[in-house]
């Protein structure tokens, strides 16, 4: 996730299984559910509207990536102020424009061996 917020990069449902992976198991079967409507579940998630008026609006098989990608949202926005404050020190030793030539799998690889 952390090399995809420094280049920025949409945070897809791949990049969840690494970060939460009961979230991605739940959404991976929301994916391969047949009659998704059937399950009666509305764009509110946890306690929070994902849209407005999210919990009268039902996730059918029309809505489901949108959904989908408003969890992922509403995950990602739980933990970017973390995320801000580890970019933002990253920036104070490494200069951003310095970071920006790389891609996300080289980002990874250096994160990997500084880890």
């Amino acid at each position: 996730l952390m090399s995809k917020l420094l280049i920025n990069e949409k945070i897809d449902l791949n990049d969840i299984q690494y970060e939460n992976k009961d979230l991605y198991d739940y959404l991976i079967k929301l994916k391969n559910k047949n009659d998704i409507s059937k399950l009666n579940i509305s764009f509110n998630y946890d306690g929070n509207d994902l849209v407005k008026n999210g919990k009268n609006i039902q996730v059918d098989e029309h809505n489901l990536e949108e959904y989908i990608d408003k969890v992922i949202e509403y995950e990602i926005n739980k933990n970017i102020k973390k995320l801000n404050k580890i970019k933002d020190s990253l920036f104070c030793f490494v200069p951003k424009n310095y970071i920006m030539n790389f891609n996300r799998e080289e980002l990874y690889q250096i994160f990997n061996r500084l880890i």
